[in-house]
């Protein structure tokens, strides 16, 4: 019996024309979206005046307009896929392929359309001048975390035009609890909490202090251990906990041969 071949995602570019050569010195943005024509132009104003000179993004079939408008960008190669993101890794598989074809030997930036890298001094201090002082330290990634900003009332009623100032539109954020727990991986610190734990996993802030401990010792089992973190055993015994708001790499990094995954919004560097 002969078996299937593997899933295969095809990914079609859609720029017309192409910017010049790049220098190595150039950094490079990647991501993917679908139907975000309503956040696009501050997307591409935040990370043009950090200094990305270069975007590579996918969009996923999207019906709002997305596509023309991306295609018309002078510094934007666009791809298109109707593959299923599921089916993708979350559209991890795709930005894996980019990277590893236009990011090798660039300061890379993984993002998603409605993350804005924030740094010490970036209202005036360019991502040029932050991978300077990366590479002066020998740092290879930036592990950043996420912080989820939201208007004052429901997002429902929260008022937004294309173009418009996103942080003014969403000022607010929690600031806390976070809790850290260190684990063996890269960049050995999770970080959980913040709004997304007070709105949709309220009981684990009523969690006493052994099961703390133990909810610790199960993650620390699974990322040592890879393979057992699948195991039905394992995953029985591992109850519900708010999402990873660590990101590495980056928000900025310089990527290489050897991304096994996308980097969660980050930047690293490609050269390694």
């Amino acid at each position: 019996m002969i078996a299937p071949p593997p899933r295969c995602h095809v990914l079609v570019e859609r720029t017309v024309t192409h910017p010049p050569v790049a220098s190595r010195q150039e950094i490079r943005a990647f991501a993917r979206c679908r139907d975000e024509r309503l956040r696009l132009p501050a997307f591409l104003k935040h990370y043009r005046d950090l200094g990305v000179g270069r975007f590579f993004i996918v969009d996923n079939d999207s019906s709002d307009g997305t596509t023309d408008y991306l295609a018309e960008q002078p510094d934007v190669r666009l791809f298109r896929t109707a593959n299923r993101y599921s089916e993708a890794s979350s559209g991890t598989d795709w930005l894996n392929a980019l990277l590893a074809e236009f990011g090798v030997g660039f300061w890379c930036l993984t993002v998603d359309i409605d993350e804005l890298l924030v740094y010490p001094g970036s209202e005036h201090a360019s991502l040029h001048t932050l991978t300077a002082y990366l590479e002066q330290h020998g740092h290879e990634a930036l592990a950043c975390l996420l912080l989820d900003l939201y208007p004052r009332g429901p997002l429902r009623e929260c008022s937004y035009e294309s173009g418009g100032d996103l942080l003014a539109a969403a000022p607010y954020f929690d600031v806390g609890p976070y809790e850290r727990s260190a684990v063996f991986l890269c960049p050995e610190v999770l970080i959980r909490g913040g709004m997304r734990e007070r709105i949709f996993y309220p009981e684990v802030r009523t969690r006493g202090i052994g099961a703390r401990i133990y909810d610790s010792l199960l993650d620390r089992i699974g990322h040592r251990v890879p393979l057992l973190r699948e195991m039905p055993w394992l995953r029985a015994r591992r109850r519900h906990k708010p999402p990873c708001l660590t990101k590495v790499p980056p928000p900025i990094h310089r990527a290489s041969r050897r991304t096994a995954r996308a980097p969660q919004p980050g930047i690293t560097n490609g050269n390694r």
